[in-house]
């Protein structure tokens, strides 16, 4: 429990500096990392750390989806897109815009991974629907870079759905 705490701490892990599992040169540092949020959770419950909960559910979310990336199995995506779906449920607009349209953003990146693999369209529809909110927050507040990039994801998402084309 503590111990696994103390790991993600001194990996620098936190809500100012969020995990860049991509950058990672080690499968074991990322299932490390998985297990050690896994951890995490029991401690950071939802009831006891209301405001922390996200955080550390949603740098959860982006370990399962880099570790999702490079397995066979679906499971670990589909446990990335529910980790980010219970956050966008606790994460509201006006009160934190910018960590609401990050986690949208990861969602959809989530979906947009699964229906690569199981060709379903609602993850397509849910993907679109993500990169789309996240855009307008990122316009409203005028981070056009930002929008830019996810209206690319966007647009990619709109061409699998609109030519019929394989989503691989």
């Amino acid at each position: 429990g503590r111990s696994q705490i103390m790991i993600i701490g001194s990996l620098g892990i936190s809500t100012s500096m969020p995990v860049r599992p991509e950058r990672m040169n080690s499968a074991q540092l990322r299932s490390g990392l998985f297990k050690a949020f896994g951890e995490a959770l029991t401690v950071y419950t939802k009831e006891a750390m209301p405001d922390r909960w996200p955080d550390v559910m949603s740098q959860h979310g982006i370990i399962l989806l880099a570790l999702g990336k490079q397995v066979t199995s679906n499971v670990t995506l589909e446990m990335a897109v529910n980790k980010f779906r219970k956050v966008l449920k606790v994460r509201k607009r006006k009160k934190a815009p910018q960590l609401r349209v990050q986690t949208a953003n990861n969602l959809g990146a989530a979906c947009c991974s699964l229906a690569k693999r199981n060709a379903t369209v609602a993850l397509l529809h849910e993907a679109q629907k993500c990169f789309k909110s996240a855009a307008k927050v990122y316009q409203e507040i005028g981070d056009a870079k930002r929008a830019e990039v996810i209206m690319s994801n966007r647009a990619r998402v709109e061409h699998f759905m609109t030519a019929g084309a394989s989503v691989k």
